[in-house]
């Protein structure tokens, strides 16, 4: 389920808030590394187990380089969460990710 749905209607003690931070943390750290921006990073973006390790999904405007050397960007943003230079021509940086 997202983390919106798993935590609607409970209160998350210390320890769940610091788990969830930094399953997301780490997971964005692997794609950056990976020269990937997630573009997307919300609530509804990060998938939680019934065991409560949480995971990141829902790329939103990725970046990825492809074989080319070029970058393909694939964009589906939400406006409330997306960093204001990423909706321009740019597109998503590792940078954005953070600001969301």
């Amino acid at each position: 389920v997202s983390l919106a749905e798993w935590a609607a209607g409970t209160e998350l003690s210390e320890a769940d808030r610091r788990r969830i931070v930094t399953d997301v943390a780490d997971g964005l750290a692997t794609l950056h590394r990976a020269g990937i921006a997630h573009g997307h990073v919300s609530a509804e973006a990060v998938r939680v187990s019934p065991m409560g390790a949480a995971r990141l999904g829902q790329l939103g405007a990725v970046r990825l380089p492809n074989s080319t050397g070029s970058t393909v960007v694939a964009i589906e943003l939400n406006p409330f969460f997306a960093a204001p230079e990423s909706l321009g021509e740019s597109g998503s940086t590792e940078a954005c990710d953070l600001y969301a």
